[in-house]
């Protein structure tokens, strides 16, 4: 990749001394936060992944907004997929192949239901840093990437048991 690339996406800045992928994902939550939070769209796909049926009833252009939902999610892949790319340098297209693992372990540690229907922004953003803290410290650990990944399905699993204790609790 070109360094202009790199210097650009991952080495920029729009606030002094803080680098523009941060500012990105910060503006980028926000975002989602307020979409989710604070409109009838968001509050609609909270309905949608609840209870399809009821949302059918109550007369959501169900399928209208699950492919907003599914462009919305590529758009994201894809400016998430230019950010590491601007990080590394390189195209490569294995490139982020242990990432799914740890997004779906940083929704379910941050109350995502896997189910649908149930979480936030704000949970997911405290999830990833969770994951991202328990990545750095198995490197610091020298834990083997293999066993990165067990140690964190294990804690994958752990978190959906709890969310079921939740479900059937509440």
């Amino acid at each position: 990749m070109p360094d202009a690339f790199s210097t650009l996406l991952y080495d920029g800045k729009l606030i002094d001394g803080v680098r523009l992928p941060l500012t990105l994902a910060i503006l980028v939550a926000l975002l989602l936060y307020l979409l989710l939070e604070h409109t009838v769209f968001g509050r609609s796909l909270y309905l949608i992944g609840n209870n399809p049926r009821a949302a059918h009833l109550a007369g959501l252009p169900s399928k209208r907004y699950l492919m907003l939902a599914y462009v919305a999610c590529g758009l994201l892949a894809a400016f998430g997929s230019l950010m590491l790319t601007a990080r590394t340098g390189s195209g490569e297209p294995n490139l982020g192949g242990s990432l799914m693992l740890e997004s779906i372990a940083a929704a379910v540690i941050g109350g995502v239901s896997l189910q649908g229907g149930v979480g936030g922004i704000v949970s997911v953003v405290l999830g990833s840093l969770f994951v991202t803290m328990l990545s750095n410290a198995m490197n610091l650990l020298e834990v083997g990437g293999y066993v990165q990944q067990i140690l964190l399905g294990c804690v994958i699993i752990g978190a959906i048991f709890l969310d079921r204790i939740r479900q059937t609790r509440a």
